[in-house]
């Protein structure tokens, strides 16, 4: 369910951009770049000049930012704890917050930019300049039109508020009207207006964009699982030794086709592996003349084996060099027709084995855009304790190349 949710938000992200990712290395330096692939082993970081892989031993601690932009044109940084349908977990410095998803406007692992707020209207100066001084005057004419009213004749109200009818004689009226008429628009129009712009200039603070170290809980997780196929060559130690070859003994060493597939797990930092292989060693007919007879041989070995492998060697340009140890089961099963030479009928005899088997060998890994291949050796000790087989020698080599997937 919650893989289902995170797929959701990932269609929330709004063609977001591939992540950029600082890694912090252990000896205190940075590598900035865009995270294009990662293995057990390594990084590959994107940058200007091309891409680097950097060892993960090397890596302190992978940072990564989430952006989230509110419709209030806030900006919240931190680190997507969960993703619904209704709402984001967003890990803050401040704390751990639910913000509802009508709320927000884009999602996003590359910094935002938020424009700044737009500057508050600029003041009228000459609207409250005016504004005060007609209070001014209003002020000055009541207190002097009061001596006059008594023989002044009715005027609008609004002429006895005027500091030009008042200081006015009383006789002339006509004279007293006409600037009060030209003075009323400056002295009315303007206080209506000058209350709304005064709250105009007032705006709310935005608050500032947050951030945070990153947690170092935001490494991708890593696929510690390698399942392999594997196909090579083969060369056997046998020899047989029987009264059906004239008790002639005879070398099986003629090269065969190995195949076969390994299942690997990553331990630690990468350096250990531990698994199963197993391997179907097939032999070729191949004649082998006795003095008395003609003797066709065939067979296969099939291996079994816990193997773990280390890494004991990191060179050249991305190059890892792993010891091989193991032990386990080995069937082995040889057919030769023994056709006399005097004679064309033959006759097949079988000879076959199980017994317990060690291995060693080496081998290297290469990652080759992001699948990782490989070329080793190993060796089988194929002694055994049969009677017709009791010739062998000890070891049988195989040579493989091996395509590997991590999962």
């Amino acid at each position: 369910m919650r893989q289902g949710v995170l797929a959701a938000a990932i269609l929330f992200l709004l063609a977001a951009p591939l992540k950029a990712e600082t890694l912090r290395m252990a000896n205190g330096s940075e590598i900035k770049g865009t995270l294009v692939s990662t293995d057990a082993d390594s990084y590959l970081i994107a940058q200007d000049n091309g891409t680097v892989r950097v060892p993960k031993a090397d890596v302190a601690a992978v940072q990564s930012d989430f952006y989230v932009v509110l419709k209030d044109g806030s900006v919240l940084a931190g680190n997507v704890k969960d993703v619904s349908t209704t709402s984001i977990s967003l890990q803050t410095e401040q704390g751990l917050r639910q913000i509802n998803r009508e709320l927000v406007v884009k999602l996003s692992t590359a910094p935002v930019n938020v424009a700044p707020p737009p500057p508050p209207p600029a003041p009228e100066p000459e609207v409250k300049l005016s504004t005060s001084a007609a209070q001014q005057e209003a002020a000055v004419s009541t207190s002097t039109a009061v001596a006059a009213v008594a023989a002044a004749p009715i005027l609008p109200p609004a002429a006895q508020t005027l500091a030009p009818a008042a200081t006015a004689p009383p006789a002339a009226t006509p004279a007293t009207t006409a600037p009060a008429t030209a003075a009323q628009p400056a002295a009315t129009t303007q206080p209506p207006q000058a209350a709304p712009k005064t709250e105009a200039t007032v705006a709310k603070p935005r608050p500032a964009l947050a951030r945070k170290e990153q947690p170092t809980d935001g490494k991708p997780k890593a696929r510690n699982w390698r399942m392999s196929a594997q196909l090579g060559i083969w060369k056997p130690g046998y020899k047989i030794t029987s009264a059906d070859t004239n008790n002639e003994t005879l070398s099986i060493n003629n090269v065969g086709i190995a195949f076969g597939g390994r299942l690997m797990r990553v331990l630690g930092k990468g350096d250990w592996q531990l698994g199963a292989d197993i391997s179907m060693l097939s032999l070729s007919t191949k004649d082998h003349g006795t003095a008395v007879s003609t003797v066709k041989v065939s067979g296969e070995r099939l291996s079994l084996l816990a193997l773990a492998a280390r890494r004991a060697l990191t060179f050249g340009n991305g190059y890892n060099l792993y010891a091989l140890g193991g032990f386990g089961l080995a069937k082995t099963k040889l057919n030769y027709n023994v056709t006399p030479n005097a004679s064309v009928t033959s006759t097949g005899h079988t000879v076959s084995e199980s017994k317990l088997q060690l291995a060693a060998g080496a081998e290297v890994q290469k990652d080759v855009d992001g699948t990782l291949l490989a070329l080793g050796v190993t060796l089988y000790n194929s002694g055994t304790g049969n009677e017709i087989l009791s010739g062998s020698s000890s070891l049988t080599a195989a040579l493989g190349a091996r395509m590997i997937w991590s999962f």
